[in-house]
Order: structure tokens, then C-alpha cells, then sequence
């Protein structure tokens, strides 16, 4: 594989996962007629809330539900229906629609401040230190590299809707009775951080467009693989985990660099006669393209190594 044809692999697999979010002045009053419609269908108050996630703030709605945490959806997702003709009312319906189906997923908020419930559930996230400083003021975090590691407590994942989770902040670290070492130390040890996947560009590709692509349509040359969790949100911060590597490694057969493809997922793509400088580009163009705001991770590529004296994967700005 030369150096385009694996710039087009890569640019291809975020051209399917590419969310492109545009906001215009209407995009109030759409927010505000779809609240309108699920209240109506609901018989429910709804709210609309805006949650500062990486590098942006987005919109979220949410059916309350009284002693329970309910699902949030976001209206972003929905807004170019809206701008190509669907109707507020069309809209609403397709989200309650979802959200009724899995209104047996409400999650008990009784035990969130139980520290023994919740270490089990908590994982690590990969964010860009860059641009998030003010998010980053009041969370729980230690840096890594040029970017910083936050932690999130996932409580359950619907299909079709997403995780409620949380991020850890110090008041809830406060509230839990425990410090910074606790909640790596158990993070470090949630069955959650093990629960991963590695897949070639052939099988990520797959997924997204079954019947089209599969590893014997990739061209011969250096492998590339992705790597996230089960649930395919906030995988990069398997970067942290010791097993990942172990696993990455082995597939490779030795050091590899990491493209940091969004806070979701990670590329790794064999060291050898790479040039960083060029992935770095890669890197770059699809941050700057095809990824938003919430999604990018970082500008740079990460060289990973192993020690075999000491049994340690090392890692450094490429």
C-alpha cells in the first residue's frame, strides 16, 4: 500500500462517519418545536439541555423521568432532516419513538454515590488539552502526552441511543470519598478498560459498508488497525491500557505508530518505514474535515515501543 492509496483508506473509513454540524439561526426555533411535539406525545416534560462536550457544545433532549436517568439524544443529529424538509413534528416522532423503545433502560440514580458501585463502571477517556482548559478546570484528569485522560461512569448502553454515563468531576470524586489515585487505580482495574477491539481497515470498512469492502480488497502493504471499545464511544482512552498494547503489539509484530482518528477510535499502522510527518498530515486533513468539534482528539501521531528488559510500552509525540 503506497502513500495515497493508504490516504484513501483512511480518508474513506471517516467519510462514513463523518457528522458534519451546522448551526443557523433557525436551528433555536427547531430545537424549541421539536421540545413542543415530544411534550404533546409524551405527556411528559421534556428539557433541552446544552452539554459542553470536547471542544464544542452541543444539544441534547431528554424526556424526564422522575428518580431515574433517561436517555439524551441529540438534536444536532437530526437538524439537516430538518433544514431538507422533514417536519418538527416528523422529527419528534422518530425520537420518541426510539426513546420509548427502551424506556425499560432507565437507569437507577440510587447508587451513583456508592464508590463500590460505580468503580467497576468506569473508564478512561482521551481528550486534546488544546482548546478544553476551561472544560478540564473542575474534571478529574492527569495529562498524557498533549492530552488529557478524564474518566466516565458508564452506567448502561442502549442500541440505537447511546451510554448514560457521566464524567467524573472533583466534586463527585469529593463526594464519593475518594482521590485521584483511587479513581485511576480502579479505572486501571474496571472490566470495562478490558472490554476492546481490534480490527483491520478491511473489517472497519466492512461494517460500514457491508458487501463492499473486505482485508482481501485492501491493498498489499503495512497493516492498518482500529482499535476502540465494545461500545464505540471513547475508545482512544485505550491508549492507557497496558493489555490493549500487549494485544496491539502482537497483531503488529512490533513498535507502531497510533493516529489519533477521533476521542472514539485509534488508527495503528506498523512503524517501519513510515513517515510521521506524513501520517501527522493524514492526521490533520480528517481533523480538519471530516471530524466535529467533539470528536477531534488531537493533531499529532504517537510512536509506541516496547522494552523488553523492563516489559514497559513506551510512547512519545512522533
Amino acid at each position: 500500500m503506497n502513500a495515497n492509496e493508504m490516504a484513501e483508506f483512511f480518508q474513506l473509513f471517516f467519510l462514513f462517519k463523518k457528522e458534519r454540524k451546522e448551526k443557523m439561526n433557525i436551528f433555536d426555533v427547531y430545537c424549541e418545536s421539536v421540545k413542543m411535539e415530544l411534550e404533546k406525545m409524551s405527556g411528559k416534560d421534556v428539557e433541552i439541555t446544552k452539554v459542553q462536550k470536547n471542544n464544542t457544545t452541543i444539544t441534547g433532549v431528554q424526556i424526564k423521568s422522575e428518580g431515574n436517568i433517561a436517555p439524551v439524544m441529540y438534536l444536532e443529529s437530526f437538524f439537516e432532516d430538518y433544514k431538507s424538509g422533514m417536519t418538527a413534528t416528523e422529527i419528534a416522532e422518530k425520537i420518541y419513538r426510539t426513546l420509548s423503545e427502551h424506556t425499560g433502560s432507565d437507569i437507577d440514580i440510587s447508587n451513583i454515590s456508592d464508590w463500590k458501585y460505580v468503580k467497576d463502571r468506569l473508564i478512561a477517556c482521551l481528550i486534546g488539552q488544546k482548546g478544553n482548559q476551561d472544560y478540564l478546570k473542575d474534571k478529574l484528569h492527569i495529562d498524557y502526552l498533549d492530552m488529557a485522560v478524564v474518566f466516565r461512569c458508564v452506567l448502561n448502553t442502549t442500541p440505537g441511543v447511546g451510554a448514560a454515563s457521566f464524567v467524573v468531576t472533583e466534586a463527585i470524586a469529593k463526594n464519593w470519598g475518594v482521590s485521584l489515585e483511587d479513581v485511576v487505580r480502579a479505572t486501571s482495574n474496571s472490566p470495562m478498560m478490558d472490554d476492546f477491539e481490534i480490527m483491520s481497515i478491511g473489517e472497519a470498512l466492512g461494517g460500514l459498508m457491508p458487501g463492499f469492502y473486505d482485508d482481501d480488497e485492501v491493498p498489499a502493504g503495512p497493516p492498518m488497525y482500529i482499535i476502540s471499545n465494545k461500545i464505540r464511544l471513547y475508545g482512544a482512552g485505550l491508549l492507557t491500557n497496558y493489555k490493549a498494547h500487549n494485544a496491539l503489539r502482537e497483531k503488529i509484530g512490533g513498535d507502531y505508530y497510533i493516529l489519533p482518528s477521533s476521542v472514539h477510535e485509534c488508527i495503528a499502522i506498523p512503524a517501519d518505514g513510515m513517515d510521521p510527518e506524513q501520517l501527522r498530515a493524514m492526521v490533520r486533513d480528517v481533523n480538519a474535515t471530516m471530524l466535529s468539534p467533539e470528536e477531534k482528539l488531537s493533531d499529532n501521531v504517537y510512536l509506541y515501543t516496547y522494552d523488553e528488559e523492563i516489559d514497559h510500552v513506551n510512547c512519545k509525540v512522533a
